[in-house]
């Protein structure tokens, strides 16, 4: 025995056709939850178009979600290059290594990463500064 136990509160049963109607009696047994239609493996749907943009936004909010819970004004520059070289680039691999990812979502993944190495990141939105013509510069929100 090697002591692994499955967490059936995280399981769901799935299934497909005759069988759709048995899953509430096998949920019910076996103590999880009745599934959906979108199979799920480690976050990433399974059955979707993965050249939808749409399909990529739980990518995009593990990204956000992750650096809500740092400071950039706290935080060296240095020490947020080591945060996001060890935390942020090894949450995409396993999602490149399933599908071809469209342009847009890894231009949008790079801005985040962007705005917060360089201490501009807010919460999900960035804060742009813009040079304005007396040489000072002007912030405000943006979505990122």
């Amino acid at each position: 025995m090697t002591g692994l136990k499955i967490n059936f509160q995280k399981s769901s049963v799935d299934g497909y056709g005759s069988v759709k109607e048995e899953l509430p009696r096998w949920a019910n047994n076996l103590g999880c939850q009745v599934g959906n239609d979108n199979l799920k493996y480690l976050g990433a749907v399974l059955g979707d178009s993965p050249s939808s943009l749409a399909y990529w936004s739980p990518l995009v909010n593990k990204f956000n979600a992750k650096l809500k819970t740092w400071d950039t004004s706290s935080v060296l520059m240095a020490n947020r290059l080591v945060l996001l070289k060890t935390t942020l680039d090894s949450i995409p691999n396993f999602w490149f290594n399933l599908f071809k990812i469209p342009s847009g979502i890894i231009q949008k993944l790079e801005r985040i990463r962007k705005y917060f190495l360089w201490g501009e990141y807010s919460g999900g939105t960035s804060v742009k500064k813009e040079v304005t013509s007396s040489g000072g510069t002007r912030g405000g929100r943006e979505g990122a």
